[in-house]
């Protein structure tokens, strides 16, 4: 094979994996969605539906009358709109994103292993690896940021091991600017921002450490500041939601993460990993970057694992993309494996490879759920209630499809829900007043929600749609209730279900309450 043949064949291989898995997806999801809908989650559709009203109204947020901060990404509603100012927003749009940036990651991944040292070989079945483990094809049609996010870490972490190897001006110049970026896609890259800094620190390199946090922390400034304008608070609505723990304080609330996400989310697999890289870590025969590198990343990682959410794969994955990476490089640096490390990895791949292979056979069942709930309501209201008010508790496709008043009562679309959650005050009283002042007539969520806590006694539920294979919390999300403000609202609510009902997919289970 021909040297240039031999840089390339990595990631190549890797990339042909990748496609071949994503095309096999894209078909199995086209087949059971006939097109209409690509994604595992609702959420794509939110950050569509903010970028949407960024380019129509110049509107931050779900609806064009309200700003709201739905989005946990900063960059992520802005790259989608940038792009819809070229003409090219659809639905589409974030698959083809994250199709682009899986490519990246990959190239980025062989450049680092490369950097260290690695034969092609080994470098073709780590990025494979990488591919399974992660696994980037589910990640793909998850629709979000958080393979981008991925990327940026991996090329994050390439820069800081050459500065710290030989500092150059234009290595320092990439490290402050990739390190904007990765608060600016996720806020939890503000851990490796931290932890980076504290060992350019370690090194006496105070002044880099100090733009670096500067660089890291100017985004999340910005964006506070934008977001306190818009009537939201300092971060946006869904870390509240997702971190919040009503009545714990600050030490309790950390200590609940350490035990419960540490030990039985997906987050104890990353642990594994980090586990091994400290295993090899203690070895002497590093080069001091590359440990100080690996310590970056542990330390980050670790505090993401102990105060952050890793409830769901696409959070943890750029951890497990990064330890196999590193992970490898260690490997390479120290031949032969100890035996207790090498016990460890044969216990450990198994369970890597297993979980990205089930995250891959849940993909089609997944978007389907999605377009047989959501988009299916997504579509109802924007035929029936364009312009009106509308409640609901999962709002990406609503919003995207209809434009309608939406009050969110999980408050991701809604600020003053989310305040109210947050204060612990969000009842029926609140709810009734804000669902009287943006004037809501109909809406939906799922039948777990405390609706009859939260809901006034005269408004009625009208009825229901049952899909056989939901996703996320299982059967708890099974069945989306439609319920309407006032008994003529109900009326015309049920003409309107009925009317659209033949359009439903045949899997969908209809069941209209008797008035």
């Amino acid at each position: 094979m021909k040297q240039g043949s031999s840089r390339l064949f990595p990631f190549l291989l890797s990339a042909g994996l990748y496609l071949l898995l994503v095309g096999v997806l894209a078909l199995k999801i086209s087949a059971l969605t006939h097109g209409a809908q690509w994604y595992l989650l609702d959420d794509p559709y939110i950050h569509l539906a903010i970028a949407k009203n960024l380019l129509l109204h110049g509107v931050y947020g779900i609806s064009q009358w309200e700003p709201s901060l739905a989005s946990s990404s900063i960059a992520w509603p802005f790259l989608l709109a940038g792009w819809g100012k070229l003409g090219l927003l659809s639905a589409s749009l974030p698959l083809w994103l994250n199709i682009a940036f899986s490519l990246l990651l990959l190239w980025s991944s062989d450049l680092l292993l490369r950097h260290n040292g690695l034969a092609a070989r080994w470098r073709a079945v780590v990025l494979c690896l990488v591919v399974l483990g992660f696994p980037l094809p589910a990640a793909t049609f998850m629709g979000l940021e958080h393979i981008g996010f991925a990327w940026l870490v991996i090329t994050f972490l390439l820069r800081l091991q050459q500065v710290l190897e030989d500092a150059t001006l234009e290595d320092r110049g990439w490290l402050l600017a990739i390190g904007a970026l990765l608060t600016c896609f996720r806020f939890e890259g503000g851990f490796l921002i931290a932890a980076a800094a504290c060992v350019l620190l370690w090194q006496r390199q105070i002044a880099l450490a100090i733009l670096l946090g500067i660089a890291g922390l100017l985004p999340i400034v910005c964006f506070a500041h934008f977001s306190q304008h818009l009537g939201g608070m300092a971060v946006p609505n869904s870390l509240i939601m997702k971190t919040h723990i009503a009545g714990n304080p600050l030490l309790a609330h950390f200590a609940f993460l350490t035990v419960h996400k540490f030990f039985f989310f997906r987050g104890g697999l990353a642990g594994l990993l980090f586990v091994l890289l400290l295993w090899s870590f203690a070895e002497t025969q590093y080069g001091r970057a590359l440990r100080l590198t690996v310590a970056a990343f542990l330390i980050a990682a670790l505090i993401h694992l102990l105060m952050a959410s890793v409830a769901t794969a696409r959070y943890d994955s750029y951890m497990i993309a990064a330890a196999l990476l590193l992970g490898a490089v260690l490997y390479q640096k120290q031949r032969p494996m100890p035996v207790a490390v090498a016990l460890v990895v044969l216990v450990l791949l198994p369970v890597v490879l297993y979980r990205g292979i089930w995250l891959l056979r849940t993909v089609p069942v997944a978007a389907v759920s999605i377009y047989q709930q959501q988009y299916e309501a997504g579509r109802f209201f924007a035929r029936y209630y364009d312009g009106s008010g509308v409640f609901a508790n999962d709002i990406g496709v609503l919003a995207y499809l209809a434009d309608v008043h939406c009050l969110d009562i999980a408050g991701l679309g809604t600020n003053e829900v989310a305040r109210a959650i947050r204060e612990d005050r969000f009842n029926q009283q609140v709810f009734e007043h804000l669902a009287r002042e943006r004037g809501i007539v109909v809406g939906f969520a799922y039948e777990d929600q405390a609706l009859p806590t939260l809901l006034p006694a005269n408004w009625q539920k009208v009825a229901s749609w049952t899909e056989p294979h939901p996703t996320g919390a299982g059967a708890a999300e099974a069945t989306i209730a439609f319920y309407a403000t006032s008994p003529e609202q109900a009326a015309v609510l049920e003409q309107h279900l009925k009317e659209f009902a033949p359009e439903l997919p045949q899997a969908v289970t209809v069941q209209y309450v008797a008035p």
